[in-house]
């Protein structure tokens, strides 16, 4: 009797250590879950912020490139070609101006002027200025997209 109670005893003893084993196995399981989940929401948060940002450098970049068909255009002395190259990179710059932080917001506004201006001064192509207005308004691109 006495070898069966300490095998019970035994058994007892063996089952007791190793529920204690697993549930602090499982408690620490628990938590490096729950770190790995804190970690990988970070992620795909910083992930989601740098495509953002990337879209908005890439509307940026679009824009230049349409100043830059106009410009080609307005040599060609092809008008109305410039006239939708503006027109593009005015809704270029609209849709980098939504996605834009707020300390930005106000140069876009001052983009979309310019490139109002040009569009006004490509229905009388004889300004003088308009060439020096599309420079200046891809020099300001180009300072936007660098950033």
């Amino acid at each position: 009797m006495a070898k069966f109670i300490g095998i019970i005893l035994i058994l007892a003893i063996g089952f007791g250590a190793g529920y204690y084993v697993g549930s602090n196995r499982l408690v620490q399981l628990r938590r490096d879950l729950e770190k790995l989940k804190i970690e990988m929401t970070d992620k795909a948060a910083r992930f989601q912020q740098e495509m953002e940002s990337l879209r908005h450098r890439n509307r940026v970049m679009e824009a230049r490139e349409k100043i830059n068909e106009a410009q080609k255009a307005l040599n060609e002395r092809n008008f109305g070609v410039a006239q939708k190259a503006i027109q593009s990179a005015q809704e270029e710059i609209r849709e980098a101006q939504k996605s834009a932080p707020a300390s930005e917001k106000e140069k876009y506004g001052s983009l979309l002027a310019s490139l109002a201006d040009i569009s006004s001064d490509l229905s009388n192509p004889i300004h003088p200025q308009l060439r020096q207005k599309m420079e200046q308004t891809k020099r300001d691109l180009d300072q936007l997209a660098g950033k």
